[in-house]
């Protein structure tokens, strides 16, 4: 999973036809890739930095181990330390 801490990205899918789909552009705050970390799976999706950005990777084992122990809190947790460090997450 990752975090962007500044800048712009763009969240891309690539059709079987070859042709690119933009699905949504993650700003300051965003998490990217949230749902395949959680889940487990490999990324389906292509991130393109769009801007000069900042972002954070996030160990995929810490994410998988603190949302299997405790979903919600875990959820709460990490909206409430993107706010603390002037990070609110906006997607």
């Amino acid at each position: 999973m990752y975090i962007v801490e500044s800048g712009r990205v763009r969240v891309s899918v690539c059709h079987a036809d070859g042709q690119e789909k933009t699905l949504y552009v993650a700003d300051t705050g965003a998490m990217i890739g949230e749902s395949d970390c959680i889940l487990g799976q490999p990324y389906s999706s292509t991130a393109t930095v769009v801007l000069p950005s900042r972002v954070r990777a996030v160990p995929s084992a810490l994410v998988q181990e603190l949302f299997h122990a405790d979903p919600v809190s875990t959820l709460k947790t990490a909206a409430q330390l993107l706010c603390i460090s002037g990070i609110c997450a906006r997607n």
